[in-house]
């Protein structure tokens, strides 16, 4: 094995066959999509394993692995544009619940406990952004009242939404909720 034989090189610096297999798994893993956290992880792997085996003072130096200080986080908030894609294909009641949880902000468990009652006379006023009053809830407890609103595009889907569900037969009272399943 050619680590073998680079064992008996007395300068470790001198042993480059194994410093470019480290380095290029490092390159392999970058290619892979792996992000610099677990990329570092694997360097230290074996750069301990190397230096363990070899001792020391014969470890394999190779450098810290260069992007070993970032953080790569995966942005999953959809842009203005990928927005404008999805709402292009929706039906209205899917356009309704996209708008509305991307202009007010609210938690998807706290809209859902939404009742007409809770809008509507705002709503009946006409004005426009609409202030939106509830409830915040965590784990059951009520932690306190909020006020979002709603921008005057959004008002037109909320209306568009209701006559909607009323034209298909429902019967909407104050108790009715935004958000149903079927």
């Amino acid at each position: 094995m050619e680590r073998d034989e680079e064992k008996n090189i007395s300068d470790p610096s001198k042993q480059n066959r194994t410093k470019s297999l480290v380095l290029d798994f490092r390159k392999y893993l970058e290619k892979e999509g792996y992000v610099p956290s677990s990329i570092n992880t694997f360097d230290g792997a074996i750069r301990g394993f190397y230096s363990s085996i070899l001792g020391k003072e014969r470890m394999i130096n190779v450098g810290n692995y260069k992007y070993h200080h970032k953080t790569v986080r995966k942005d999953l908030i959809p842009t203005i544009d990928e927005l404008r894609e999805m709402l292009e294909v929706c039906n209205l009641k899917e356009k309704f619940r996209i708008i509305f949880v991307t202009q007010t902000g609210m938690r998807i468990s706290d809209a859902l406990n939404l009742k007409v009652g809770d809008i509507k006379r705002e709503l009946d006023r006409g004005r426009s952004p609409l202030a939106i009053k509830y409830v915040l809830e965590k784990e059951g407890e009520t932690v306190g009242e909020r006020i979002t609103f709603l921008a005057s595009d959004g008002v037109e889907i909320l209306k568009k939404y209701l006559s909607w569900r009323e034209k298909k037969g429902e019967n909407l009272t104050e108790d009715s909720l935004y958000f149903c399943g079927k």
